[in-house]
């Protein structure tokens, strides 16, 4: 940077957003060039509640990242989900340029970040897709299989694949291991190449939530000091009651997503119970039918034998009346 002070010349917000161990954290300090959050593999351990840091690039970029814990790991209490979804909102309360949802290449896209995504979609809307970007981390484990993304998402599965349409096939390779600053500052690069499509796409317009509350209250211009503690303690109290009912909506909402992913994980066991018990009674009626086959094979050869006998004791029996006679 020459020694010089960098002006601000534009304002970009993104948030992280996949699984505990996807790579949210070591994505976001790959973002920041510096380890700001704590990854999983730190031994003071993982990111527990939404984080808020900033960098400021070379060319003027002032980028606010959010890093999110496992928001839709399923595994805690939605209510506590539902706080940190909220505190999200605070953090981007002016709004996100691009959502990152964080992928890996080292585990196959699941059933439970299938319902994250759906999860997302019933909180925030279908407006919220054209805002997202995919970012696979794993880039090294590639890089040693010489493998591209492309070929890693040659064998993906329908939901990913139907994902990637929603989000425009939006995506991105991040090696967070790599300690090449020329090769982290490409990726970085590369990604906001995406976020600034998606700027462009949405008018420059970042997305913003409904949920969050935006209260106008009255002018207290002139009011005396005691006044104002008091207005100010009335906004705060108000707006802390709305920010609980935006709690509660969120959990309503996370709820309704959860009951139905336990509906179709209950379906899918049905179905996939019915289909072994289906196959355990056809390998049994097989093996009955084996068995059989072979009962019928011994019989088969004990009779021949008793015949074979027969037909020896008769042969035997002419010899000797031709020999008597």
């Amino acid at each position: 940077m020459g020694g010089g002070v960098v002006q601000v010349d534009k304002i970009t917000t993104v948030v992280l957003i996949g699984k505990t161990g996807n790579g949210k954290s070591s994505t976001a300090n790959s973002i920041l060039r510096r380890k700001a959050f704590k990854s999983k593999a730190s031994s003071s351990g993982v990111t527990t509640s939404c984080q808020l840091d900033r960098v400021l690039y070379e060319d003027g970029r002032l980028v606010n990242v959010i890093d999110t814990p496992g928001l839709f790991d399923f595994t805690g209490d939605t209510k506590d989900m539902a706080k940190e979804i909220t505190k999200c909102l605070e953090l981007a309360k002016d709004g996100v340029h691009a959502v990152l949802v964080v992928l890996s290449v080292k585990s196959r896209f699941s059933r439970e970040e299938e319902a994250s995504i759906k999860c997302l979609e019933e909180i925030f809307g279908k407006r919220i897709f054209d805002y997202m970007i995919l970012v696979f981390t794993g880039g090294d484990q590639l890089e040693d299989d010489e493998l591209t993304l492309s070929d890693y998402l040659d064998d993906s599965p329908e939901p990913l694949k139907e994902l990637l349409c929603l989000c425009d096939v939006r995506m991105v390779l991040f090696n967070n291991k790599t300690k090449d600053e020329t090769k982290n500052a490409d990726q970085v690069n590369e990604l906001f190449v995406l976020v600034d499509s998606v700027v462009e796409m949405n008018e420059g317009k970042p997305y913003t939530s409904s949920l969050l509350p935006d209260v106008e209250y009255d002018s207290i211009e002139g009011s005396s000091k005691l006044h104002i503690d008091e207005y100010e303690e009335r906004k705060k109290m108000m707006y802390e009651e709305q920010l609980q009912h935006v709690v509660e909506e969120i959990d309503k909402r996370l709820n309704a997503q959860i009951e139905l992913l336990r509906e179709q994980l209950e379906n899918e066991r049905i179905a996939r119970e019915s289909v072994e018990k289906n196959f355990m009674e056809q390998l049994a009626e097989e093996e009955e039918k084996r068995k059989k086959a072979e009962n019928d094979a011994e019989e088969i050869k004990i009779n021949l034998e008793e015949a074979k006998k027969e037909f020896r004791e008769k042969i035997e029996n002419h010899k000797n009346k031709c020999i008597i006679l």
